[in-house]
């Protein structure tokens, strides 16, 4: 279907004029953008858990735009399969009269762009409806915790003290970081997948190395070489950048995949989801996302500078059915722990409960 066909009928299909005028409503903002990424698959998943369970919340749950400013060219992810329709956030402050109770979910990164676009763009009118409303809160959505700035939530604060705080990574959900931010916080573990990974074991595979597209943080040209020594030493294989793929294709070519190298966070999604789909991830350990207990495993080093020296002896030792598939369930052993729809929508639960991890 062509896209712009697309938006229409997804236009008519939604229609805010439904929702009563005055009530309980949570609105998840995304950033105005259009892309894949982890953190756009974890948003999605959340408006979608949030609106299984009105029951807890008694709310209608919307998802928006981060800004008023925006003109919207597209009315949902177009990246991967979704339903979830995108309303411009000026439409839905026009359609309410009132709020009993008013939340934002609210990513971490985006906190300065939206105080900034309140006090200097919002009309009074929406300003108003904000500041009367009976209960007005706002979820910051942790995914990152090195782009979590304190100067944003007390610039937050300004508009509501009633804040809450989930954190995406277990290693960073902490009694000091709740002293930190001086907000309750609440571990909530991000799914990206709307249903099941597709495993192939090591017979089905194909001869594809996937690496990731973030480029190595203070270390420049480390990537490069590693790639380079990777594809001199694995001409038979196909050594593919993740970029640019839709979530279906992406997700398709790590099912085929043996392996899997990530330069970003390293407890990321393609660290994940590659193991989820029967590969061997590798990255280098990073403290502020992993929990000690990944550090042991065989396929996290301690630099970049050790992944360049070991990844082709690794590659080639786990070429071969018994030793592939022990490395995959010693990795994917760890990973269940923490990470499944049912741990992360048990999690969302206890959020809406008020079970917080640190009050």
């Amino acid at each position: 279907m062509d896209i712009n066909k697309k938006i229409n009928t997804l236009k008519r299909k939604f229609d805010i004029s439904k929702y009563p005028k005055n009530g309980n409503v949570i609105i998840v903002l995304v950033p105005f953008s259009n892309v894949i990424n982890g953190g756009h698959l974890s948003i999605a998943n959340i408006y979608h858990t949030l609106k299984r369970h009105y029951n807890l919340h008694h709310s209608t749950v919307l998802l928006s735009y981060l800004f008023l400013t925006n003109t919207p060219n597209h009315t949902h992810f177009t990246e991967f399969k979704n339903n979830a329709f995108i309303q411009d956030l000026r439409t839905i402050l026009s359609h309410f009269k009132s709020f009993n109770s008013l939340q934002f979910y609210i990513p971490e990164s985006y906190i300065r762009f939206f105080v900034n676009e309140y006090h200097n763009f919002w009309p009074k009118h929406f300003k108003d409806k904000l500041i009367c409303a009976s209960k007005l809160s706002f979820n910051i959505l942790n995914q990152n915790d090195e782009y979590m700035n304190l100067n944003d939530i007390e610039d937050l604060r300004n508009i509501s003290t009633n804040i809450t705080m989930t954190l995406a990574h277990k290693q960073y959900t902490t009694k000091e970081k709740r002293n930190k931010y001086n907000v309750p916080i609440h571990h909530l573990s991000a799914w990206l997948n709307d249903g099941k990974y597709e495993k192939k074991h090591f017979k089905d595979k194909e001869n594809i190395i996937l690496y990731s597209p973030d480029e190595v943080k203070h270390q420049s040209g480390i990537k490069n070489e590693i790639i380079t020594k990777v594809k001199e030493n694995f001409p038979s294989y196909q050594v593919i950048q993740i970029k640019d793929f839709s979530y279906e294709k992406y997700k398709n070519l790590i099912s085929k995949a043996k392996f899997m190298l990530t330069f970003g966070e390293g407890l990321d999604g393609y660290f994940i989801e590659n193991t989820f789909c029967g590969g061997v991830s590798f990255a280098v350990y990073n403290e502020v996302f992993f929990t000690p207990n990944y550090k042991n495993l065989s396929t996290t080093y301690n630099s970049y500078n050790e992944m360049k020296d070991k990844i082709v002896e690794h590659i080639n030792y786990l070429d071969n059915e018994k030793t592939f598939e022990k490395t995959n369930n010693e990795i994917l052993c760890e990973i269940e722990k923490e990470y499944s729809f049912e741990i992360f929508e048990n999690k969302l639960i206890n959020f809406l409960k008020g079970n917080l991890d640190y009050l």
